[in-house]
C-alpha cells in the first residue's frame, strides 16, 4: 500500500506539474493573442483617424470655397487633389461650375448676380422678376472705331482682354 501511495503521488506530482506547465503556456498565449488584438485596434484606429481625414479635409476645402463664392470671391487656383474617386469628382465638377459663374459674371454686373444668388428669398424672387416689366430705358450702342483692325492684331486672349477693360468702364458709366 506505500508503494501504491507513492505511485498515485508520483502520478499526482506529474500531472500537477502538466497541468501547470499547460496553464502557464495557455496565461502567455492568452497575453500574446491580447496583446495582438490591442496592437490591431491601436492599428485601426490610427487607419481610421488617417481616412477620416482624407475624407474631411477636402470637403471643408469645398465649403471654404463655397462661402468665397457665395460672396463672389473668385480668388486663387483650384484643383481636384483628394484620392477618394467620388470626392475628386465632386471638386472637377465644383471647379467646373465656379469657372461658369465667373465666366458669367464676366457679362452680368455683380449688384444682379449677389440679388439672384441671395439667401434672402424675397430678394431673390424680386431679382427672378427683373425681366418682366415694361419700362423705359436707355440702350447703349457702341461701335468702336478701327476693331476690326485690332482684331486681327491681336490674338483672341489680348483682344477679349481689351474689350472687357473697355466694357468693364462703359458699364461703370451705366450703372
Amino acid at each position: 500500500t506505500v508503494t501504491a501511495l507513492l505511485r498515485n503521488d508520483f502520478y499526482y506530482l506529474e500531472v500537477s506539474n502538466a497541468l501547470s506547465e499547460a496553464n502557464y503556456r495557455l496565461t502567455v498565449f492568452m497575453l500574446i493573442r491580447s496583446a495582438v488584438t490591442l496592437a490591431l485596434m491601436g492599428a485601426t484606429v490610427v487607419v481610421t483617424c488617417m481616412n477620416t481625414r482624407r475624407v474631411a479635409n477636402p470637403i471643408k476645402f469645398l465649403k471654404k470655397q463655397m462661402d468665397q463664392i457665395h460672396r463672389l470671391k473668385f480668388d486663387g487656383q483650384l484643383r481636384a487633389d483628394s484620392y477618394i474617386s467620388e470626392i475628386h469628382n465632386i471638386q472637377e465638377t465644383f471647379i467646373h461650375m465656379r469657372h461658369c459663374l465667373q465666366s458669367f459674371g464676366k457679362f452680368v454686373p455683380k449688384y444682379l448676380i449677389e440679388r439672384v444668388t441671395s439667401s434672402d428669398e424675397n430678394v431673390r424672387l424680386a431679382a427672378r422678376r427683373l425681366g418682366m416689366r415694361k419700362e423705359v430705358c436707355t440702350v447703349l450702342h457702341i461701335s468702336l472705331q478701327g476693331f476690326d483692325g485690332m482684331s486681327e492684331a491681336l490674338n483672341p486672349t489680348e483682344l477679349v482682354h481689351v474689350l472687357e477693360m473697355y466694357l468693364t468702364c462703359c458699364t461703370r458709366v451705366v450703372e
